[in-house]
């Protein structure tokens, strides 16, 4: 994920399936808010061996998602 603004992912769910790594390319890591975090490392459950890269996330609970 690139871009000039912050990467926010929100979801009930969010899952990185097997194998697969989500590189955060931006100088901040991503704000994940979510109850199930399906990924490895960055506060996942390491329920998958799917994780992020680059500047990794912070992941937070889904109550908190922003609007």
């Amino acid at each position: 994920m690139n871009g000039n603004s912050p990467k926010v992912i929100a979801a009930n769910a969010v899952t990185i399936s097997n194998g697969i790594v989500v590189t955060i390319l931006e100088p901040a890591p991503a704000n994940v808010f979510t109850s199930n975090p399906n990924y490895i490392g960055f506060g996942g459950s390491a329920s998958t061996t799917g994780t992020f890269a680059g500047q990794g996330a912070n992941t937070h609970p889904f109550s908190g998602a922003p609007g």
